[in-house]
């Protein structure tokens, strides 16, 4: 349509609403000028307010909120390492003029810089190594550095949230070290460096540092190589292993190596095979949904980069050529990069390609971003795999931190209100203030709670709980879906009565109501009313991916949980079944919200669904509630990752 004011005119697109309307897929829902080179992630957090951060190649760093407001800038400088960390803000290891640095926390509210510690251009100059950065989700900040002399690095912690030193750990070496590998925390919440020393004899011995958050350090040998003379320079890559310890790859007198480790004992050493034109050790870089690992090689006849996919013992499953991995998918494929042709391609589970896609970057908190100037773009989630290292960097903010990512969105379609306040405008308001702040300090708190896992939890309130946007949600498989609000309940008003009848009849969401088909009776004929009070029927009801859902709403009965197909095995509804006493079949929503806590860390943190129902109905005992929670479905559905197979 064209809007006319005056003499000026402008062309305007309107969408039709609901499940299958709304905005094109690719639509730009708000831009950030700028001439942006990368866009990463925050991770969310009650001392934060960015969705991503933005980078720009002069060192300017600019946090973006999800509605579009720049929070704060600063910038970082153009020769630094930098990553966010989990406390809603970032790290960077800053290089200055003079030859020395320092390692910088920005608040992730303010932007305010805080050194965590000054490094001095000698002990840049001693570093046997480039620097390295990684974050532990308690907000210890782990890097290697030579405080002590050449020679002598440290594996050091360093406290973002209270600033200053924790610890410093000697690298064990009883001989000369020629070499380092990348540093990770792995899943088990250690951080992990791998290294070589040449010991006397002179035996090569490759070894792990394995240190915890509060400086408890061990090293473990992992491989002791035949005699190697005076050869110096090293290069080994290490990845989690689930929450098992790490899987690591290195390259020795044209011989590649894998050993996977469990916590601090060692493991077995396997040898890989020859890959067509290698001429790089294979780098593990994604593990998949079933434990196994996606990774590169670069391959000579080329000059280009192969992505292969592999098991701990070495087998080769399948090999692409001239394909990056950059993110492990739920169906056991994988998306990866064509740097020649630009374009991000999408394999299936037996490196057979399959299509291609934008490779946008994923929020935490279910949003999507291209970059240039930073747009936000409407485009469907990405399936991502069940395993503590689906994204290149281990977590979509890429601080080099495996942690288990699961998909959970929360639609709150209305605001949770104390019904037992008259009702006035002055008490609405007011729990409408107060709610808000309580369901974002309520999730944000949990997300700090599981470990070692981090929940993608983020709340769709109000206008963000889109009906489109909930089915979106119901096709991601691992994820955990939940709904708090009123459904919509069938009846008919007879004089000025409205006589409500025992059974739900579906969903409401902020613009659109979902019902299935075959209860769609109610409030016109079949057919008539397809825009009328924003009523979408469901052909043959829901089928939901999605391994978890959980709703929370008045009159849930046997005739609408019917309409719930789920799989045999590996799905789960969580819903309520109300007392006997409880005839109107009515809940609680902020009690239902707040036992519905219980359950979600408790899938956060590895129990299975009936154990996280059974601390659910605990909880609701404790509170009173006029109902319990039951299971549908599987209730030996769980979130734990699988290690390698």
């Amino acid at each position: 349509m064209t809007i006319t004011a005056g003499s000026a005119s402008a062309d305007v697109t309107v969408w039709v609403p609901g499940p299958g309307g709304g905005l094109p897929l690719g639509t730009v829902l708000w831009s950030v000028p700028g001439s942006y080179s990368d866009v990463v992630p925050a991770v969310p957090s009650s001392t934060g307010v960015a969705d991503v951060f933005a980078h720009q190649d002069d060192g300017t760093v600019t946090a973006i909120t999800s509605d579009g407001t720049v929070a704060w800038m600063t910038n970082i400088g153009t020769d630094t390492l930098w990553a966010p960390d989990f406390q809603g803000g970032l790290v960077a290891f800053e290089m200055s003029a003079g030859g020395g640095g320092a390692i910088v926390k920005y608040d992730g509210i303010t932007g305010q810089a805080s050194t965590l510690l000054d490094v001095t251009a000698q002990e840049l100059d001693w570093l046997n190594a480039p620097p390295q950065l990684v974050v532990h989700p308690d907000g210890t900040v782990f890097t290697v550095l030579p405080i002590d002399g050449p020679g002598v690095e440290m594996v050091v912690g360093l406290d973002s949230v209270a600033g200053g030193m924790k610890f410093a750990v000697p690298v064990e070496a009883p001989g000369i070290i020629q070499g380092y590998g990348n540093l990770i925390v792995a899943g088990d919440g250690y951080a992990y460096l791998p290294y070589k020393y040449r010991s006397e004899g002179p035996t090569g011995i490759v070894a792990l540092m394995r240190v915890g958050s509060g400086g408890d350090a061990s090293m473990i040998t992992v491989f002791a190589e035949f005699p190697t003379g005076v050869e110096e320079g090293w290069t080994g890559y290490a990845i989690t292993n689930a929450d098992q310890g790490v899987l690591l790859s290195w390259e020795s007198a044209y011989a590649g190596y894998l050993v996977a480790t469990a916590g601090a004992g060692g493991g077995g050493v396997a040898s890989l095979p020859v890959l067509p034109y290698q001429e790089t050790v294979v780098q593990p870089m994604l593990q998949a949904q079933d434990g196994s690992f996606v990774g590169t090689y670069y391959d000579w006849q080329t000059s280009k980069y192969d992505m292969v996919a592999f098991d701990a013992e070495g087998g080769v499953r399948w090999t692409v050529q001239n394909e990056y991995p950059q993110m492990a998918l739920a169906d056991g494929g994988v998306i990866a990069w064509n740097n020649d042709a630009g374009t991000a391609d999408i394999f299936d589970q037996n490196g057979n390609a399959t299509g291609m896609t934008g490779l946008p970057v994923q929020s935490w908190t279910g949003n999507t971003y291209q970059v240039g100037s930073v747009d936000q773009v409407a485009l469907n989630l990405t399936d991502v795999a069940l395993s503590f290292n689906p994204f290149v960097g281990g977590n979509p903010s890429q601080n080099g931190t495996a942690v288990k990512y699961v998909n959970s969105p929360m639609f709150l379609p209305g605001v949770l209100k104390d019904y037992s306040l008259p009702f006035t405008l002055a008490n609405l308001s007011l729990s409408y203030v107060q709610e808000l702040s309580q369901l974002f300090d309520y999730y944000q708190t949990l997300s700090n709670a599981i470990s070692p896992t981090h929940v993608a939890l983020y709340p769709l309130l109000l206008r963000q709980a889109t009906a489109s946007r909930f089915l979106g949600a119901l096709g991601l498989t691992n994820a955990i879906v939940g709904y708090v609000d009123h459904g919509l309940l069938g009846g008919e008003w007879i004089g000025d009565e409205f006589r409500k009848e025992t059974n739900a009849r579906g969903l409401c969401l902020w613009n659109w109501c979902l019902v299935p088909r075959p209860l769609y009776t109610w409030p016109c004929t079949l057919g008539t009313c397809s825009f009328q009070g924003h009523y979408q029927p469901l052909e043959g009801g829901f089928t939901p991916r999605a391994k978890v859902v959980f709703l929370a709403a008045c009159d849930i009965d046997s005739y609408f949980l019917a309409q719930w197909h789920l799989a045999t095995s590996g799905q789960a509804l969580i819903v309520p079944k109300y007392n006997d006493t409880n005839t109107t079949m009515t809940l609680t929503l902020d009690s239902a919200a707040n036992e519905w806590q219980v359950m979600l860390q408790a899938l956060g943190n590895g129990s299975t669904v009936a154990d996280a129902v059974a601390k659910g109905q605990a909880k609701a005992a404790i509170n009173g509630s006029a109902y319990t929670w039951v299971t549908e479905g599987d209730g030996s559905v769980s979130f734990n990752a699988k290690p390698a197979q």
